[in-house]
């Protein structure tokens, strides 16, 4: 007996909301602790939790996060990208944040 098997191709439409944001990682290379930002979070502090610990910045397409040395936005700013290493310089130093998408 011989079984013949007929595949028909189903296509599948699905409406997914893209999520659009910014992380957060207490380690260079995307390590340890984590924390996300929604696009469009002004955060005046970051809390203690996160104050000076922030070493890693993950983003969304279209995402940009913007870390203030003090905070309320205060003194120095720098702009991140997908960034594995956020520099000597800025290496837990932020104190603030905005996290911006497209």
């Amino acid at each position: 007996m011989k079984i013949k098997y007929l595949v028909f191709p189903m296509f599948f439409m699905f409406a997914a909301n893209v999520y659009a944001g910014c992380t957060v990682y207490e380690h260079a290379n995307y390590q340890g602790y984590s924390f996300i930002f929604d696009s469009g979070t002004k955060q005046p502090y970051v809390g203690d939790a996160w104050n000076d610990k922030i070493s890693s910045v993950q983003v969304s397409n279209g995402c940009a996060l913007t870390g203030y040395l003090h905070a309320n936005f205060g003194g120095d700013s720098e702009t991140f990208g997908n960034t594995n290493y956020v520099g000597d310089l800025w290496n837990d130093q932020i104190s603030s944040v905005y996290c911006s998408c497209n």
